[in-house]
This record gives structure tokens, C-alpha cells and sequence, in this order.
């Protein structure tokens, strides 16, 4: 019976010790700075960029799918072939032939090392003619 007492006191001490701890706000990261609003409002920013990009609407302004273009690649964790993609999009959008042609030969090269079959043979072989026709 006074095992039974003491094993009672104990869970309840502890669950008394637990109840008292701060509970953390749910929707904010661990430093406190960034809440889930700002995930998705971060991940919403990104998908208009990638519309931008790749000009889904056929009216985007080049400087604007330029600069979407620009951050998307900026922002990339890392190169694959999606932002291989982001490289070919600015270098068709670009202006300055010099940096389209940087573009294109970028975009190719990130494409073959990801081993790419985001859209299929057919668009890395495009890439590869859109960088001979802009690098020559």
C-alpha cells in the first residue's frame, strides 16, 4: 500500500512539474522569429516566382521573369534540374547576349550533371540548341 502511495505521489509531482513547464507557441519556430504564416507566405512567393519564370501567362514583362528567375535560382538550396530550368527561362528572357548565352550554358550543365528528366530527353536537347543559337 505505501508503494502504491509512493508511486502515486511521484506521477502526480511529476504531472504537477510537466503542467508548469511553458508550453511553446505552436506556429512559431524555435528562435521565435518565424511563424507558420510566414512559411506559407514564403512558399506562396515562391510558386508566383515560378510562374513568373516560366511565363505561364505568356504576358510577363522579361525583366520580371528575369528577376523571378533570379531569385528562384538565388534562393535554391542547392543545383538540380528544376533550377537548370530557372537558367534556361532567364536566358531566353534576357537582354544582354553575353549573359543569356552564360545562362544557357548553365542551364545545360546543371541539367546534364542532375541527370535531368524533368521534361524529358526533348527539352535538354532544346537547351542544347537554345545555347548554340545564343552562344555563337
Amino acid at each position: 500500500m505505501a508503494g502504491r502511495i509512493l508511486y502515486l505521489s511521484i506521477v502526480f509531482c511529476a504531472a504537477a512539474a510537466i503542467g508548469s513547464l511553458s508550453v511553446p507557441h505552436l506556429a512559431k519556430a524555435q528562435d521565435g522569429s518565424a511563424t507558420f504564416d510566414d512559411f506559407m507566405a514564403e512558399i506562396e512567393a515562391g510558386k508566383k516566382d515560378q510562374a513568373l519564370c516560366r511565363n505561364d501567362e505568356e504576358d510577363v514583362a522579361p525583366e520580371d521573369q528575369v528577376s523571378a528567375c533570379t531569385r528562384l535560382i538565388e534562393d535554391a538550396p542547392y543545383e538540380n534540374d528544376l533550377v537548370g530550368t530557372y537558367y534556361i527561362n532567364r536566358a531566353m528572357a534576357g537582354s544582354d547576349p553575353d549573359q543569356s548565352c552564360a545562362d544557357a550554358s548553365k542551364g545545360v550543365q546543371v541539367l546534364q550533371d542532375s541527370n535531368s528528366s524533368i521534361y524529358g530527353e526533348d527539352y535538354l536537347d532544346a537547351a542544347r540548341r537554345l545555347e548554340e543559337s545564343l552562344c555563337r
